[in-house]
Order: structure tokens, then C-alpha cells, then sequence
């Protein structure tokens, strides 16, 4: 059996991206794994593409017809004969050095459970998710923030699969990623490696690109379901608080229902796995200092500072006083 599935699900990929994709994989220096590539549907087999690489790691499976992302990566999941899974977007590409880094951090770490990394965007070379966070800062990140974790850029154990039941939600459309690791805080160890293991392509036809809207929609859906099932808090408060800290849209009417939320978050019993009320305090404050800066409008900042967030957060009030220079100066001219 190899120790590690990759699995390139493909739709209507240019052939030169998933050319690149394919040899990035094959030209790894961890040589010990199966390559799943999944057509789904596309309007041109990519079966020669894969001829003409005389591979016998390769696995590929063609659909006629479209199934959609989340079903497909759960096939490929399904597919998986390996001790690690790894995915891989078909127009992204590994460094050779990849499936060699995160075998050997999580055969050295068995504590952790899902492994990723930094990633550099390009064309335009930009370095991303480099920071060095622990399992309770990077789990905060992702239920309080977004998915913080690259889907290309991740490898975890096979048998989380066999132990609980985690799966893509076809639901959840173009944020079934996201879905997928707030499904899976409970049950693990989060990780990510500092140095970039992968380049994630940036162009006009990424689905994060096209379909933004529709992302947030979902994004937004998923936190709150994880929130009411996590910790009873209902989606109304939920709203509240995606209004305020991640649409920095600030109206009265929300403030004392982003109170309650924070206050119920913060006062939760601590679960296994997933939440430190400490290290989510610090994470809130530090969001909450940066929001104060990003917000123009003088009103919005006035409601901000004379609500109860800063107590709740147990900030000192000397935070404050940026934000309080700026409305006395604009009040003033």
C-alpha cells in the first residue's frame, strides 16, 4: 500500500495547469504514493494527458456527468488506499519537497492529526500563512475567521475518516472546504508548517474569485450552524457578530446582540479539541484592536467605543484611544 493518496480533482481545467499540477506530483522526492485524479465531467477526457506520463501511481477515474467538488473529493477520500491524504487543486502546484515535509511532520508529530502549510500565490509571487500558530490559536482562526488553512496545502491521517464521521457537505457548495475543518475541530489536532509548500494560482477563474458572493453566503452559513451546534448560540447573535468583525458594518441595532454573542462565546464551557476561552479572548481583542483601525466612519467608531466589547474582551481602555483622538479630531473639523 503506498503511505500517501493525492488527490487532483479536475473540471475543465486548462491542460497546461493540470499538466503542471501532475508533474509537481510526480516529481516529488517522496516517492512512496498514488496519485488519484478525478475528471468530473469535463467536456474533454483527460485520459491522454495521463497516458502520456506511463505512470503506474497514477489512478484516474472520468465521470460524464458533473457530480460537484464535495462529492468528488469524498470519492477520492473513499478511493484512498494510503496512510496520509493529501489534496491537491488541479491548477495549483507542490514543491518537490511537499509530501516529504508532511510525512515525516506527522510520523515525528502523532499528536496532530492535519498538517498544513504556508502557500505562495502566484503569478504575482505573494507569500501566505506563514506565521507559526499553535492547535488553539489556528482552531480559533477557523471558527471565528474562516478556513486559515489552505485545501491544497493540507495532508492529514486516513484513518480520522474510519473514526468519525467527517465528510465534504454538498450543501455547503463553494465553501465545502471550510465545512469540512469545522466539522473536523472536535475530533483533532491541527498543525501548519511555516515554510510555503505550495503555489495556489491566481487568476480570473478561481472559484473564490467568481463566486464570491456565494462563498460568503456559505462561509457565513457554516459558522453559524457550527456556532448554535458548538456552543447553543443562535444565529441572529451569530449574524451580529459576521456584520460587525468581518463586514465591518456597525448598527446600533446589532451591538447589544454582538454582547450576548461575545459573552455567551467567551463564558462556554471549554471543549476538548476545539476552544480555550483564553487563547479566544486574546484572538477577539487582537481582532477587535485591528477593526477599530479599519473603520472610517465616525459614528460607527463612537458605537464601538462606548459599547460593552472592550470590557467583555477585558482590553485595556488606553485601546481605545486611537479611535477616540480620530472622533474628537473629526468632530472638530
Amino acid at each position: 500500500m503506498p503511505k500517501v493518496s493525492v488527490i487532483i480533482p479536475t473540471y475543465n481545467t486548462k491542460e497546461s495547469y493540470l499538466d503542471e499540477a501532475i508533474s509537481s506530483i510526480l516529481g516529488q522526492t517522496f516517492t512512496d504514493f498514488e496519485l488519484i485524479i478525478i475528471n468530473d465531467g469535463s467536456n474533454e477526457s483527460v485520459a491522454p494527458l495521463i497516458t502520456n506520463y506511463n505512470d503506474e501511481r497514477i489512478r484516474l477515474f472520468e465521470y460524464p456527468e458533473n457530480q460537484g467538488i464535495a462529492k468528488i473529493r469524498n470519492l477520492g477520500m473513499e478511493l484512498a488506499k494510503g496512510e496520509f491524504i493529501a489534496f491537491l487543486d488541479a491548477d495549483d502546484i507542490a514543491v518537490p519537497t511537499r509530501l516529504a515535509v508532511q510525512v515525516a511532520f506527522l510520523e515525528t508529530n502523532t499528536h496532530i492529526g492535519l498538517v498544513s502549510s504556508a502557500y505562495t500565490r502566484f503569478p504575482k509571487k505573494r507569500k501566505l500563512a506563514s506565521a507559526k500558530v499553535s492547535d488553539g490559536v489556528l482552531k480559533s482562526r477557523i471558527l471565528l475567521r474562516g478556513p486559515s488553512v489552505l485545501t491544497s496545502a493540507v495532508m492529514f491521517r486516513k484513518e480520522i475518516l474510519i473514526k468519525y464521521p467527517v465528510r465534504f457537505k454538498e450543501k455547503y457548495l463553494v465553501t465545502e472546504d471550510y465545512a469540512f475543518w469545522l466539522d473536523l475541530l472536535p475530533y483533532i489536532n491541527f498543525a501548519r508548517i511555516t515554510s510555503p509548500l505550495v503555489y495556489y494560482r491566481w487568476h480570473g477563474e478561481n472559484i473564490s474569485i467568481t463566486s464570491e458572493k456565494k462563498m460568503k453566503e456559505m462561509h457565513y452559513l457554516a459558522q453559524k450552524e457550527k456556532m448554535k451546534e458548538l456552543f447553543n448560540i443562535d444565529e441572529e447573535l451569530t449574524t451580529a457578530y459576521q456584520n460587525v468583525f468581518f463586514q465591518k458594518i456597525v448598527r446600533e441595532k446589532d451591538l447589544p446582540l454582538l454582547e450576548i454573542f461575545l459573552e455567551m462565546f467567551l463564558h462556554a464551557k471549554e471543549l476538548p479539541h476545539i476552544f480555550s476561552p483564553v487563547i479566544a479572548r486574546k484572538f477577539l481583542a487582537r481582532e477587535y484592536f485591528f477593526l477599530l483601525f479599519k473603520i472610517k466612519d465616525i459614528h460607527s467608531l463612537q458605537l464601538l467605543c462606548n459599547s460593552k466589547i472592550t470590557s467583555i474582551l477585558k482590553i485595556n481602555k488606553f485601546v481605545l484611544l486611537p479611535a477616540r483622538m480620530k472622533i474628537l479630531f473629526q468632530s472638530r473639523f
